[in-house]
């Protein structure tokens, strides 16, 4: 099993045990997982941030917001890019999120990953 999948099982199998139990709506459930995965010594990226409203909630992390149809980002770090053309070294990443951006995005998700992680 790749890194990417297993990293996709981890996150399914937590969400799939909160659904279960019927306490939480989803981006509640997306918000907890990913406050759990963030580590403060290790970089986030949230691809597909939009206005970097979710970087605000979740600042433990060093957080860099990435976007490529944002013309007005919220305060903090901020790179207009493409998914296509992440302007990051690999490895420049311990936490991906792509919040409500995957089913835009169907093929480049394995190559995000592989890239920055």
């Amino acid at each position: 099993m790749s890194r990417f999948q297993e990293s996709n099982e981890s996150w399914a199998r937590k969400l799939a045990a909160s659904w279960l139990g019927g306490e939480k709506f989803r981006w509640e459930l997306y918000s907890a997982c990913l406050a759990e995965a963030l580590n403060p010594q290790e970089a986030w990226l949230d691809l597909g941030c939009g206005h970097s409203d979710f970087i605000a909630e979740h600042s433990a992390s060093p957080a860099v917001g990435v976007d490529a149809d944002c013309a007005n980002p919220a305060p903090g770090l901020f790179v207009n890019a493409r998914l296509e053309a992440l302007p990051f070294a690999a490895g420049a990443a311990g936490t991906l999120s792509l919040r409500f951006v995957l089913e835009h995005i169907e093929k480049l998700v394995v190559e995000i990953f592989d890239k920055t992680m």
